[in-house]
């Protein structure tokens, strides 16, 4: 279910919560594919520059850059 960015992220040590979880069912309309929730009110200043860095890593590997 989860696409390559997440695989990749959870490879680095970086998890995020894909976007579509945060949707409540609605029939009405479509869930975005292309988000994603980060949290930031728990870790340390530190751990979000470090959170950041792995996942700004994983976009680039699973982009090819």
């Amino acid at each position: 279910r989860h696409g390559p960015l997440f695989k990749r992220a959870v490879e680095l040590g970086m998890l995020y919560v894909p976007g579509d979880y945060c949707y409540p069912a609605d029939p009405t309309r479509t869930v975005p594919k292309n988000q994603i929730r980060l949290s930031f009110g728990v870790p340390t200043e530190e751990q979000n520059r470090e959170g950041v860095r792995l996942l700004a890593q994983a976009i680039k590997d699973v982009a090819g850059g």
